[in-house]
């Protein structure tokens, strides 16, 4: 991706997400530079040194790039031109705290239309503000942080900070008014950590590079931090400076380091260099991967970027979402049954349609009162797919109803009639008890009948009207010719209705 003498020292690049030939990338002594889809760098901004760089997902216009602090304050620009040179301004500190210990190199991060810098303690503010303003989300961390991972997650931003000696912040939701952050270091043995990375689709399995020489260079949790497991065999011991995931293939994992890039295929276990058609002995600072195209792009400190084309096997294919469930009263018992033609289903997320919800694989659910509730799963694959499946499930309060269940469905307007059993009549020969209880959605008013043919007409024999949906009959009668009526008195949705009828 260079031109002529390979030769520039890249901190960090940036790919841009709709278009992976466009480039942005901040160079020691050579500023701030940009490159589409010729070899040759652009110089965007002149500032010396060049560090990190970002582009607004949410805005593309939106373009950053840093530079060193001035006066212990961050310098950050901003284009909202594509980052064409000359079309950066360097952004107010408003709100930043100039003793919060900003590196050199100061760590900055985008998600969703979400800016992030932190010396000691981290900041927030929104892409496309103007005036630009900052807001402290953290309290002094107890170092410099090297580094800043969020990621948007659905409404919400989960972020990782590791710092300059070896801790470990992570927080739900770094877009949220109140953020907290909690220490996960855990069993990390220390050293700068130099790059953290969350899974698509996952923010529970994230890796961390370790900046060192001596001991393992990678380590992975699967669990948000709360434990970390040495990965890596077979990575050098030199440093290890970035490690991006294949959002494709998220068991496809590279790591850069001091001598070149490798890669894993089994989820980070075990690497192999990946250098092929790279000069030798090359500091690999930043590592980018895209998903369309399906690239990886090195930004090396002394012998430029790089680029290369992720051939791998046939797209990932979507997780199909299914589900059984079976139910008693108040109490659902659900089983995921979905599946995934070439992978694991990796994550689950049930809503119960009453607003709770559960990540495991086969939860029960009892529900505060009878209806029927839309019910959702989602899954998600180990290469960040999702597939959803939605069921109404009806509960009862009570089970004390024996009999044959049918169902039926009101929709449009109010004061609908329906039949049952099964939309006709039926014919009793002896004297007996006619009985049903009607379950219908929460929130709704639905009435049961009982009618009984007098040769000529219908004539309703019995009734059950509360202010539920929630309705029992028992009526004892002759021999004859008997039918249910339910009616959607106030509402909309599923029901059943459960009949006990002389033998």
């Amino acid at each position: 991706m260079n031109s002529n003498l390979n030769v520039t020292q890249f901190y960090d690049l940036a790919v841009h997400p709709n278009n992976a030939d466009t480039v942005f990338g901040g160079a020691q002594d050579n500023s701030s530079l940009r490159r589409t889809t010729s070899p040759v760098w652009d110089l965007t901004f002149v500032s010396g040194d060049g560090f990190m760089n970002a582009v607004d997902p949410t805005n593309t216009n939106i373009v950053f790039q840093t530079s060193y602090p001035s006066s212990s304050l961050p310098s950050i620009y901003r284009s909202t031109t594509g980052g064409v040179p000359n079309s950066f301004s360097k952004l107010p500190t408003t709100g930043i705290t100039a003793s919060s210990n900003f590196p050199w190199v100061t760590p900055m991060a985008v998600a969703s239309n979400r800016i992030f810098v932190a010396g000691d303690t981290v900041y927030r503010g929104t892409t496309s503000a103007s005036p630009m303003t900052w807001t402290a989300i953290s309290a002094n961390l107890g170092a410099r942080v090297s580094v800043i991972t969020p990621m948007q997650t659905g409404t919400t931003i989960p972020a990782y900070v590791g710092t300059s000696t070896g801790a470990i912040h992570a927080t739900a939701d770094a877009a949220a008014a109140t953020v907290t952050w909690t220490n996960v270091t855990g069993n990390y043995p220390g050293g700068n950590v130099s790059d953290v990375a969350m899974t698509p689709g996952n923010r529970l399995r994230v890796f961390v590079t370790r900046a060192a020489f001596g001991g393992n260079k990678l380590f992975r949790s699967t669990t948000g931090g709360t434990t970390w497991a040495a990965v890596g065999a077979g990575l050098p011991n030199v440093p290890a400076n970035s490690v991006a995931i294949d959002p494709v293939d998220t068991n496809r994992v590279f790591v850069g380091t001091d001598v070149g890039v490798y890669e894993s295929t089994d989820g980070g276990d075990s690497f192999i260099p990946f250098s092929a058609g790279l000069p030798l002995g090359l500091v690999v600072m930043d590592l980018e991967v895209d998903d369309s195209p399906h690239v990886l792009v090195a930004g090396t400190y002394g012998r430029g970027a790089w680029k290369v084309n992720l051939t791998s096997g046939a797209p990932n294919q979507s997780p199909v979402a299914n589900f059984n469930f079976t139910t008693s009263g108040l109490t659902a018992t659900f089983s995921d049954t979905s599946t995934d033609a070439d992978g694991t289903v990796a994550v689950r997320n049930w809503e119960f349609g009453d607003g709770t919800t559960s990540s495991t694989t086969s939860p029960s659910k009892t529900y505060s009162a009878a209806g029927t509730y839309a019910v959702r799963l989602t899954v998600t694959d180990n290469a960040g797919a999702t597939g959803t499946a939605t069921q109404n499930v009806t509960v009862s309060a009570s089970t004390a109803c024996p009999g044959t269940r049918y169902t039926g469905t009101f929709s449009g307007a109010n004061g609908q009639t329906q039949v049952q059993p099964g939309g006709t009549s039926y014919q009793s020969a002896t004297s007996g008890t006619h009985a049903a209880c009607l379950t219908g959605p929460s929130g709704t008013d639905y009435d049961l009948y009982l009618d009984r043919w007098s040769g000529s007409a219908w004539t309703q024999v019995a009734a059950s009207e509360s202010a539920t949906s929630v309705e029992s009959i028992s009526y004892a009668g002759t021999a004859g010719e008997y039918r249910f009526r339910v009616v959607n008195y106030a509402g909309v949705g599923a029901y059943e209705v459960i009949i006990n009828k002389p033998q």
